[in-house]
């Protein structure tokens, strides 16, 4: 055999091998492999005009979107209850206090400042105050049996005052008086 034909006979070869160990070898490899296939698609939260929720494609394995769903927090038997406050301490009535429950849960301050929920589980959650005045927390407090009421602060929350103008610096007629930010 010429050496020519010997050299060329043995690259055919090599690259047949090349092409059975990358190519079909790879694809024995995963049909055979037991790992779960692990997709980059991001979980899809459900919206208006999603559907029922009832089974669709998504539940029998398809590579498409999985939707996670989250269940409403049961009902329990303890109380969560606190009191909101301004910067001098006294009571604030007719404050909203929101609890991170699922889903999340207001309540309207009483005259002296306190509220409540009810049927709640023991765990963490994070409440905010919110009223003219201003606004407290976020503060999460651990509700157990024996857990002592909530206080929420209030601080002067951030205002932002807008001067509408015209050309040379005027205010524009029926805005009011020039105000700088």
């Amino acid at each position: 055999m010429k050496p020519r034909v010997a050299v060329v006979l043995a690259a055919v070869v090599l690259a047949a091998s090349a092409i059975w160990f990358f190519a079909l070898r790879g694809s024995n490899k995963s049909s055979k492999s037991t790992k779960p296939s692990v997709s980059a698609v991001p979980p899809r939260v459900p919206g208006p005009g999603s559907g029922s929720g009832g089974p669709d494609r998504r539940d029998r394995g398809d590579d498409r979107e999985q939707q996670i769903l989250i269940d409403d927090d049961p009902a329990g038997a303890l109380r969560l209850e606190g009191l909101v406050l301004d910067t001098s301490d006294a009571p604030v009535a007719g404050a909203t206090v929101v609890v991170s429950t699922n889903p999340s849960r207001t309540a309207t301050t009483e005259a002296d400042g306190s509220f409540a929920f009810d049927k709640l589980v023991g765990r963490s959650y994070t409440l905010v105050a919110r009223a003219a005045t201003g606004v407290g927390g976020p503060i999460t407090a651990k509700l157990t049996a024996t857990s002592d009421p909530v206080v929420l602060r209030l601080h002067a929350a951030g205002s932002v005052k807008v001067t509408v103008v015209e050309k040379a610096d005027r205010p524009v007629a029926g805005t009011g008086t020039r105000r700088t930010v």
